[in-house]
C-alpha cells in the first residue's frame, strides 16, 4: 500500500560479492593494461630491430654487388634481416593478444559492474507496492519476485454487456462509474474520497466470454490519487442521450396481434353540442376519461416499455 516512485530504491541484495567481483575484474583489466605496455615495448624494440637489419643488409648488398665484401658478409645480413622480420611478427601476435585480453578485461569489468548495478532494485515506474513476499535475510534465487508494484494512476473497468446492448457501445465513449466500495467511506470519512469517476471506452471486444457469453467492454478511469484500487466493484452507467418519453409497466400494456396499446386517463375532455339552427358549440367537461392510445416503445428496460412521448390530451 505504500507509495513508490520511479528510480526509487525498493530493495538491495547482499553486494559484498558484486563489490569483489568488480574489483577482481579491475585488477585484471590492469594486468591487461600494463601487457599492453609490455607489448608496444617490444615491438618498438622489434621494429627499431629490423629497421637497423634492412639498412644493414642494403649496405651489405651494394658492396656485395661491386665484389667488395664476401658471400659470408650477405648471408649473415640476410639472416639478420629474417630473424629481425620474424621478432617483428611475434611482437605483432604478443601485441594483438594483450589488446584482446584487454578487451576481455574491460567487459568484465562493465558486467561486474552492471551486476553491482543489479543488486540495488529501483522502481520502474510510479505506483503502489502491491505485495512483498520476501523477508529481509531471507535468500532470494535467480529470477525470484521480491516485490510486486502496481501502476494504478489509470485503472481498468470489466463491464460485461448482454449481446443486443453491445451495438450501442463504442470505443471513445464517456461513462459514468459509481464505485459501491467507496460508499461507506462517504459516510464515515471527514475527507471522504467521491463515489462517481468519469471513464472512457477502450476497447469493445469482437467476440463473447465463451464461459459467460457476455462480451467485456473495458473502461478506462483516471485514478491520479489511487483511490480506486484492483478488485473494487463499479457500476457503469454509459448516457445514450436524453429524450423525455414516458415508463409504462409491461403488465399495462396490451398486445393484438403485432400492435401495443395502453390506457391513458385523462382529466376533462371536449364535447361537441349541435345547437340546431343556433350552430355548434364546444362544451369542456372536467370528468376524467380512459383513451386507448397505440403505443411505438423506443425499447424494454426493466419490465417497463419506454416510449418517446406521452399521448397528447
Amino acid at each position: 500500500g505504500d507509495p513508490i516512485v520511479k528510480d526509487q530504491v525498493i530493495a538491495t541484495l547482499e553486494q559484498e560479492r558484486f563489490r569483489a567481483a568488480v574489483e577482481q575484474s579491475q585488477g585484471t583489466e590492469a594486468q591487461a593494461q600494463a601487457a599492453i605496455a609490455e607489448a608496444d615495448a617490444q615491438m618498438a624494440t622489434a621494429q627499431a630491430e629490423l629497421d637497423d637489419a634492412q639498412k644493414n643488409y642494403k649496405t651489405i648488398k651494394d658492396l656485395y654487388d661491386v665484389g667488395t665484401v664476401k658471400q659470408r658478409e650477405m648471408d649473415r645480413a640476410e639472416l639478420q634481416l629474417r630473424v629481425a622480420k620474424a621478432l617483428v611478427k611475434r611482437a605483432e601476435a604478443q601485441l594483438a593478444t594483450a589488446n584482446a585480453s584487454y578487451d576481455t578485461a574491460r567487459a568484465a569489468v562493465s558486467l561486474a559492474r552492471v551486476n553491482l548495478q543489479d543488486a540495488t532494485l529501483v522502481a520502474p515506474f510510479t505506483g503502489w507496492v502491491a505485495d512483498v513476499p520476501v523477508e529481509v535475510g531471507q535468500i532470494a534465487n535467480p529470477g525470484q519476485t521480491v516485490m510486486t508494484l502496481a501502476d494504478i494512476n489509470t485503472v481498468k473497468l470489466a463491464i460485461g454487456v448482454v449481446e443486443r446492448k453491445l451495438p450501442l457501445l463504442h470505443e471513445g465513449q464517456d461513462v459514468r462509474v459509481e464505485v459501491v466500495a467507496l460508499r461507506a467511506q462517504q459516510r464515515i470519512s471527514d475527507d471522504p474520497a467521491p463515489t462517481v469517476y468519469g471513464g472512457v471506452v477502450t476497447t469493445v471486444p469482437p467476440a463473447a466470454d465463451p464461459e459467460t457469453g457476455v462480451f467485456n467492454v473495458e473502461v478506462e478511469i483516471k485514478n491520479p490519487k489511487g483511490v480506486l484500487k484492483p478488485g473494487m466493484v463499479g457500476k457503469a452507467t454509459v448516457s445514450l442521450g436524453e429524450r423525455k418519453g414516458l415508463a409504462i409497466p409491461v403488465e399495462a400494456v396490451i398486445r393484438r396481434g403485432g400492435d401495443l396499446w395502453a390506457f391513458f386517463v385523462t382529466r376533462g375532455y371536449h364535447a361537441g353540442l349541435d345547437l340546431g339552427g343556433l350552430g355548434t358549440e364546444t362544451l369542456d367537461v372536467p370528468a376524467p376519461i380512459a383513451r386507448r392510445v397505440s403505443i411505438q416503445p423506443l425499447t424494454v428496460e426493466r419490465d417497463y416499455y419506454l416510449i418517446a412521448d406521452p399521448p397528447a390530451g
